[in-house]
């Protein structure tokens, strides 16, 4: 609904936001459903507001499409961690997945080519996800996705666990 999409950003701009990004599970829902339309709708309508727009996503697929159809996204945010984890997903489990809690540990289904695609990607990327949900410890996961082509880490912590993670993310 384009109506509650408007609220959303001017709320989040209201708050003090200085960019918007199309949340992943929408990106990769409207990817899926053939609806780039609504991708390109609401990067337009957000670089209206004067911040810079960005799309969040899990899939591969949804850069790709987007690339593709020329929509000038201002950055990304793309899942990015290695398989090597104790919960990954097993081969059978390939389906992708929109809703977050129907099942774990889909962050990343396609490392590989999300870094070979990402990697020829111009805009800036802020991977997320790079712990896999705390499966992967920071330092492993930070150095998988700086030395695999990310910008940027989006990283949730706890706060007792801030000032060992910047650490090892500045290292």
């Amino acid at each position: 609904n384009s109506l509650y999409i408007e609220r959303a950003v001017s709320e989040a701009l209201e708050y003090g936001a200085s960019a918007v990004f199309l949340l992943g599970n929408l990106g990769d829902r409207w990817m899926f459903d053939g609806r780039i339309d609504l991708i390109e709708k609401f990067i337009n309508y957000v670089k209206k507001q004067g911040v810079p727009a960005g799309v969040a996503c899990h899939s591969i697929q949804t850069p790709i499409a987007v690339e593709t159809a020329g929509i000038d996204v201002d950055f990304y945010m793309k899942t990015m961690h290695s398989e090597n984890y104790w919960s990954s997903r097993r081969p059978e489990q390939n389906k992708p997945v929109i809703d977050n809690y129907a099942v774990d540990n889909y962050w990343d289904m396609t490392p590989q080519q999300t870094i070979e695609f990402m990697g020829k990607v111009k805009k800036p990327w802020i991977a997320y996800k790079v712990l896999a949900a705390g499966a992967i410890h920071p330092k492993r996961g930070f150095k998988y996705a700086f030395e695999n082509g990310a910008d940027f880490a989006c990283v949730g912590m706890f706060d007792w666990q801030i000032e060992e993670d910047v650490s090892l993310a500045e290292r």
